[in-house]
């Protein structure tokens, strides 16, 4: 049986845990029983008892930025998704159909980090490259994407 967390032990309640969760805990010594007067239930370790400190949002989101500097993510941002800016749009206008459309997407990267271009052009080579209902144009776009990937690695 897997131990239980000290988070998980100190901050559930007793009562929303199952019979192996209590064992786990009450071998930690994060539980305790209460006396013969509670019926012997069993309640958190005072000792561990949580202290929950109240944060502003300075703090929340100055903490944010520090997780992201140890990620490798830009402070300020806190989406750093592929395909949207958080608002529910593409970011870059891509495809795969032909190779018309793959030459387009390589100028619209343009002017964005390495790893993204590298990112996107993979992410549309392999979208190509595992279609149900490949095409002609689409084997194209693979070549021209293949081609800058051979270049930029």
């Amino acid at each position: 049986m897997p131990r239980m967390s000290k988070k998980y032990c100190t901050t559930t309640s007793p009562s929303k845990m199952g019979f192996s969760q209590k064992s786990s805990c009450k071998a930690q010594g994060y539980l305790k029983r209460t006396s013969k007067r509670n019926k012997g239930k069993y309640v958190i370790s005072p000792k561990y008892k949580s202290k929950k400190s109240k944060r502003s949002k300075q703090s929340k989101i100055s903490k944010r930025s520090k997780q992201s500097k140890k990620r490798g993510i830009h402070p300020g941002k806190i989406n750093n998704s592929l395909y949207s800016n958080g608002k529910n749009k593409p970011r870059i206008k891509s495809g795969y159909g032909s190779a018309e459309i793959a030459r387009e997407t390589l100028k619209n990267i343009k002017g964005h980090s390495c790893s993204y271009k590298m990112q996107i052009v993979n992410t549309m080579y392999n979208r190509a490259k595992h279609h149900k209902y490949q095409t002609s144009g689409m084997k194209k776009a693979m070549k021209v994407f293949k081609n800058w990937l051979s270049k930029n690695k």
